[in-house]
């Protein structure tokens, strides 16, 4: 399977209180004139048109961003290799001007290891979760009151390697989110073919490891990206190597495999990978991207037992989609194409789950990850 670049930024969506019902706010992290900035754009939810609002917050190489469930803070990984002197990237959070999304730097502190990838909030808020794909670590840090990071809680380096030598040489953890009930914090680590799974303590923010709970994927299948179902009762998992989507049911902690589903129509014949993986706030459809076929492979869920038929497999209209996201009311999804720079819109029908173009696109500067709330 082909690699894909990991030098794309990020673009997060959410929608604000001063939001129409017919438009959602989003965030987007791209390279303008150069420089790579967070700024303020926004979607017509009737006709997918995106418009920009604002020049935006400097920062290096945005990878991926949440916000917290009061719109009030943004966090930011920043994907490099060198912080303050040492082979860390950094995280930093910002506050959210409710008025116009305007965004305030807070603080920036280091993330305990090289080239990050994720960042999520636990369900209590207080603390943020980071996955240090580069260095193959993880990391917990504390929320002040005033949306500031404090110094880390947890830092966990991962061991081992799998059969594909040139991505799983070692370690590579690409993202990290808690559990349905926020006792434990799931780890798809792409070099290791492991879902690893942690004990998490929401009071003082530790991690401990419960290895008899991890997940073991087949061999060079590289599991990337992790996402619950909206009722906690199941989990999606992305296999970046083989473009395929592994559908997990869960049970107090622990996940037990479903099936594992080719994200690729039949008649493909090519190197592709796959990235995002996202469910619809109704729970009754995924969508996950390929990079290579180039498209957003939809499935309709079974909501008794999480199980997955194949809808379609939408064009993304361009090259290499890294990452997309639904808006909240579930009508428009919006992604970007890392390799030709543009980002497209797509109208949802909640009925079938399927996708088709807006007829709007722009042209931007490096995008990269797609996150509503």
């Amino acid at each position: 399977m082909v690699h894909v670049a990991r030098t794309a930024f990020l673009l997060c969506i959410f929608t604000c209180a001063v939001s129409s019902a017919d438009e959602a706010r989003f965030y987007l992290g791209a390279s303008v004139d150069g420089e790579t900035r967070i700024s303020v754009w926004v979607v017509d939810l009737e006709t997918g048109l995106v418009s920009p609002k604002g020049s935006g917050q400097p920062i290096v190489n945005p990878s991926y961003m949440c916000v917290n469930a009061d719109s009030n803070f943004l966090y930011s990984v920043s994907e490099r290799n060198n912080f303050e002197g040492r082979k860390d990237g950094s995280l930093s959070s910002f506050r959210i001007d409710g008025r116009d999304g305007s965004l305030t730097l807070l603080s920036t502190v280091s993330s305990r290891g090289a080239g990050p990838a994720h960042v999520s909030l636990d369900r209590t808020g207080r603390f943020l979760l980071s996955a240090n794909y580069g260095a193959g670590s993880v990391a917990i840090h504390p929320i002040g009151e005033n949306g500031g990071l404090g110094s880390a809680t947890a830092s966990v380096q991962h061991s081992g390697s799998s059969v594909n030598e040139r991505r799983q040489g070692g370690p590579h953890p690409h993202s990290i989110v808690t559990g349905p009930k926020n006792e434990h914090a799931y780890v798809p680590d792409l070099g290791l073919d492991r879902v690893k799974v942690y004990n998490f303590d929401e009071e003082d923010g530790s991690l401990s490891s419960i290895p008899e709970k991890d997940v073991v994927t087949p061999p060079g299948t590289g599991p990337r990206h992790i996402t619950f179902h909206p009722e906690g009762k199941f989990a999606y998992v992305t296999l970046e190597l083989t473009s395929q989507l592994a559908a997990y049911a869960y049970d107090d902690g622990s996940l037990r495999e479903i099936g594992i589903y080719d994200m690729l129509p039949p008649a493909f014949k090519g190197d592709s990978s796959s990235a995002e993986v996202r469910v619809s706030s109704d729970g009754r459809f995924v969508y996950a991207s390929n990079r290579g076929h180039d498209s957003i492979a939809v499935f309709r869920i079974n909501t008794l037992d999480g199980a997955l038929t194949p809808v379609q497999y939408a064009s993304t209209l361009g090259k290499t989609p890294r990452n997309f996201a639904l808006d909240p009311s579930g009508r428009i999804l919006v992604l970007h194409n890392q390799s030709t720079e543009n980002l497209v819109t797509f109208h949802v029908d909640k009925k079938s789950g399927m996708l088709s173009p807006t007829g709007h696109q722009v042209s931007i500067g490096k995008p990269g990850m797609i996150c509503f709330f």
